[in-house]
């Protein structure tokens, strides 16, 4: 007759439960900050790509048809930016019209617009007069000629009225700290150096904007992704 065992079958111990959940927990505290910047990068390279490409099939358009291509942006910049993360009224999109027909291009959720001049001495110039309004945004700041080159709208300083470029910046705003900034962007502010002493000091240390960009050239209208991160 087989011997039966005497031992009797048993759960875990407290003991050993609260050390099974310390080391889910810390691993997830070392993983999700490094995960985290990675989701918001995809959101970014998404918005650019379907950006970039809705700017070169409207150039193509202008080039092909002889006509001139307006590109327009239209968004909603919630105004309580800290509530940012929970908004719902949220949204921005390239709109284009092709052939008599509106082609709006959305980008990513909290991915919004800000354009800038590029100077002839590399300096980012001012915001368009028009995007400094926050909901019911809606402005075209320039058009493809038929050449394929661009027309730009009216400057607000003259050193702008010569700009070679137009930079656009696809922004995650939830990495904007308040309207203000947004509003009224530096260049430091978007960097991150909100002190303006030049650096990025230890307390500033990953603050700055996160962002793409897109630049198209005013003279022959070529697109060109902009990745912060590699320039």
């Amino acid at each position: 007759m087989p011997l039966r065992s005497k031992l009797v079958d048993r759960g875990y111990t407290l003991t050993e439960l609260i050390v099974v959940f310390g080391i889910i927990a810390l691993v997830a505290t070392i993983t999700i900050p490094a995960i985290l910047p990675l989701t918001r990068g995809r959101h970014l390279r998404t918005s650019s790509a379907v950006g970039s490409a809705a700017l070169m099939n409207l150039r193509m358009y202008a080039i092909n048809r002889r006509v001139t291509g307006p590109c327009t942006f239209i968004q909603a910049t919630p105004t309580d930016f800290t509530k940012i993360a929970g908004a719902t009224d949220s949204y921005s999109y390239f709109e284009t019209i092709m052939n008599g027909k509106t082609l709006p291009s959305e980008l990513a959720q909290f991915v919004h617009v800000m354009p800038r001049r590029v100077r002839q001495d590399g300096v980012l110039g001012d915001t368009f007069p028009v995007s400094a309004t926050t909901l019911g945004n809606r402005y075209t700041p320039f058009l493809f000629k038929a050449d394929g080159s661009l027309t730009l709208e009216a400057g607000a300083s003259a050193a702008d009225q010569n700009a070679v470029a137009i930079r656009i910046y696809l922004v995650d705003l939830r990495s904007v700290r308040s309207s203000a900034d947004w509003l009224a962007p530096a260049d430091n502010i978007i960097k991150g150096d909100f002190n303006g002493n030049g650096n990025i000091d230890t307390n500033e240390l990953g603050r700055g904007w996160v962002y793409r960009a897109l630049e198209i050239s005013k003279l022959t209208g070529r697109v060109r992704a902009i990745d912060p991160d590699k320039e």
